[in-house]
């Protein structure tokens, strides 16, 4: 604290402004999955995601408007970056994205998906 004097004299007291809580700044939520190719990065919306289909140590992702992108990340790892909330395992080697999903077919054992395309449906 500092003192000085008024022009009247009398001692006033400087104080230091009192100290304020900053808070963190929001995390940015990234809604994208990214996908590395050998000519680019592609960063996919979570909501343009169809399902994604395990394919040995790579994964395909098809998304609305009938694309797929090849991925050199296995399904666990895409998995682990896809929101639990929006997308389901359904099988070993299929993820979907339960906006997307039609119907159940009870009889074969299998979902339909928004492109009229069944994916099977593991029993375990």
């Amino acid at each position: 604290m500092q003192t000085s004097t008024s022009p009247l004299g009398i001692p006033s007291v400087k104080s230091n402004p009192p100290l304020r809580v900053v808070e963190q700044p929001a995390r940015l939520r990234w809604r994208k999955l990214a996908i590395v190719t050998t000519e680019e990065t592609r960063f996919i919306r979570f909501e343009d995601i169809i399902y994604c289909k395990s394919v040995s140590n790579y994964t395909n992702v098809y998304v609305q408007g009938g694309k797929t992108y090849l991925c050199s990340k296995t399904l666990k790892d895409i998995v682990a970056k896809l929101p639990g909330d929006q997308f389901l395992r359904i099988h070993d080697s299929y993820v979907v994205n339960v906006e997307c999903i039609t119907s159940l077919k009870k009889k074969t054992g299998e979902m339909e998906v928004e492109n009229n395309l069944l994916l099977p449906i593991s029993l375990a």
